[in-house]
């Protein structure tokens, strides 16, 4: 699906056993974090409505919201722009144990073709 040649493609580092650690305790972090907290949903059905009414949709969160935006969402199968970097490589490995997929791309590696390979998820209704 991607709109990258094999020469194009940005180089996604690779992770050190420190960093992979890390993945792992972030994911039972979260898992526990989740599974021990009173959570109120609002408004998911806007979401439902959404992806029901047009099949595809897209989210934005910040940041900080990341954390718990991956358990909230798990649910819904979602495509994620990650950045290319060794940090978006990690938060991608915890993503990916719920459920997310992901485009690549940052500012400075390969930003325009992560876009389109977006888009084009988006538009394909994945």
């Amino acid at each position: 699906m991607s709109t990258m040649s094999k020469q194009e493609t940005p180089e996604i580092p690779q992770l050190r056993r420190k960093e992979r650690f890390g993945i792992w305790l972030l994911t039972v972090l979260l898992r526990t974090t989740a599974l021990t907290s009173r959570v109120v949903v609002r408004n998911m059905e806007v979401a439902e409505a959404a992806r029901e009414q047009h099949g595809a949709f897209l989210v934005s969160t910040w940041h900080q919201d990341i954390f718990f935006s991956i358990w909230m969402f798990r649910s819904l199968h979602l495509t994620a722009l990650v950045s290319a970097s060794r940090d978006g490589e990690a938060i991608y490995q915890v993503m990916r144990r719920f459920n997310f997929k992901a485009t690549r791309g940052s500012s400075n590696r390969g930003g325009a073709e992560g876009l389109l390979d977006t888009l084009n998820v988006l538009n394909s209704g994945e």
